[in-house]
């Protein structure tokens, strides 16, 4: 009986101890996880006081481009017991989603479905009724367009849902779209945003793809070229831009200067710590006043 009862105290000590341990590493988790997410932050505000600097500085107010201060490159820096990375990546690089549904009248923006278009054949997406698809999911209506689908399309699939009908959130939405492949999600990813207003393009840091969209006959190697062209020196006005997308791609390139522009109100702050065992990766979209130095957190995601 002694032994009996010795070996159960043994069992239910080692099943206590166990336990404990348990309890202790999920404790030393979460708390080395919650270091990692205040590097994150700090990262965040590191980033904010360099574009505020940035829109302070009389040298490059009046454009935004990528050999400046807030678009260098950091590197990885060691911080205690951990190590901190971060960049800071121009929004309206990007074509804006919610551009295709006009804000005010709630209906197609016809110049941005065009430019969106233009976009799907530079990345050689063959959806071009793409844009239809997502003027219906953030369109108020229930009107569909020729190509769209709105409600009665979402709710007769095997999992139903509802269009969204209104702007959208965060670029992810995409998913929810009918059509969107993993393909085509990951092609479009890199070069598309979802802000809360209208944007025009920053012809100073979209990439080529973004480039070929903002007129018919710009070709990838013309686009390129406009590329090495701003890196030497970059585009101070939208005009400078249209005289070079001529010389490069011919008279009859017609280019709307109401889809371009030299600065940007909407950046991407992106930011990845780690502390022991913890590791946080943080993305910040953050909204700069176009005048005096006024700069908001518009959203946060982070990752665990």
């Amino acid at each position: 009986m002694v032994l009996l009862i010795t070996a159960i105290a043994s069992l239910v000590a080692y099943n206590l101890l166990g336990q404990q341990q348990v309890d202790t590493r999920r404790a030393t988790n979460s708390l080395h996880w919650e270091q990692a997410y205040m590097y994150s932050i700090a990262v965040e505000a590191w980033g904010l006081q360099l574009l505020v600097r940035d829109n302070a500085d009389s040298a490059t107010k009046d454009i935004d481009d990528g050999s400046e201060v807030w678009a260098t490159d950091v590197g990885t820096l060691p911080v205690d017991d951990g190590q901190i990375t971060g960049e800071i990546q121009d929004l309206q690089g990007r074509f804006n989603l919610n551009n295709l549904v006009d804000a005010t009248s709630g209906k197609s923006n016809v110049p941005a479905v065009a430019q969106f278009q233009r976009l799907l054949e530079a990345l050689a997406i063959d959806q071009l009724d793409l844009a239809d698809k997502i003027v219906d999911w953030i369109d108020p209506d229930e009107i569909t367009q020729p190509s769209g689908g709105e409600d009665g399309e979402y709710l007769s699939m095997e999992i139903p849902y509802r269009t969204s009908n209104q702007f959208m959130a965060s670029v992810t939405e995409l998913r929810l779209i009918e059509g969107v492949t993993p393909s085509i999600y990951r092609k479009l990813e890199p070069f598309v945003t979802a802000l809360p207003t209208a944007t025009p393009v920053n012809i100073n840091t979209a990439a080529a793809p973004v480039l070929m969209s903002l007129g018919t006959g710009i070709s990838a190697s013309a686009a390129e070229s406009l590329v090495g062209k701003r890196e030497a020196q970059p585009f101070k006005k939208p005009a400078e831009f249209i005289e070079a997308v001529i010389d490069a791609a011919g008279q009859n390139v017609k280019i709307d200067p109401t889809l371009i522009d030299v600065r940007s109100n909407y950046f991407l702050i992106q930011s990845k710590a780690s502390f022991g065992d913890g590791f946080a990766t943080l993305s910040s979209i953050i909204a700069r006043s176009p005048k005096g130095s006024g700069i908001h957190v518009v959203m946060r995601s982070q990752e665990r």
